[in-house]
């Protein structure tokens, strides 16, 4: 399973852990994470002034929560950008190596729901609920799900295809 940090609750993952599901999960980077991401955000930094580019390193570190039974791995990415730091963690009960696993395991959810929300809200303007009422909001997002199916099957449909080529029309004056 894997998800953002809004799925990271320890009902959740002790769920995942009893049953055998491998979890990545987001997680909240607090104060406690942020000191043990000191030292790699420090070397990301470091990574950033001599090169100018921008810096990404991956490590991981065992930590445990207050509500949680025992330590649980995560794994960090410190990235320094000229416009400022970003540490962004994971929850997990793999053992992939930590780059892998955020980028190959990770980062892969957007492709699965994050790209059909975009595709909602930009190609059919979905969020864009302007009635007072409701019910009335969610006949329209109904209305744009259905339309954006029907978008997304006419693309599988026309997928491969070119341009049509000219048809001749013989007595016409088209």
């Amino acid at each position: 399973m894997r998800g953002d940090a809004g799925l990271s609750l320890p009902e959740i993952i002790q769920v995942c852990e009893r049953s055998g599901v491998d979890y990545v999960l987001g997680y909240s980077c607090n104060p406690v994470v942020q000191k043990k991401a000191a030292f790699l955000m420090d070397l990301a930094r470091l990574d950033l002034e001599r090169t100018g580019q921008k810096a990404r390193l991956f490590d991981d570190v065992y930590y445990a929560a207050g509500s949680w039974e025992g330590p649980r791995r995560l794994v960090l990415k410190a990235e320094q950008w000229p416009q400022g730091p970003n540490l962004r963690c994971l929850l997990t009960n793999r053992f992939d190596p930590p780059r892998e696993l955020y980028e190959k395991v990770y980062v892969q959810r957007t492709e699965d729901s994050e790209n059909l929300i975009k595709d909602l809200k930009l190609d059919i303007k979905a969020d864009r609920l302007s009635c007072h009422a409701f019910v009335a909001n969610q006949s329209r997002l109904y209305l744009d799900q259905i339309r954006l199916i029907l978008m997304q099957g006419l693309r599988r449909l026309a997928q491969g295809t070119g341009p049509r080529p000219e048809v001749q029309r013989y007595g016409s004056s088209y």
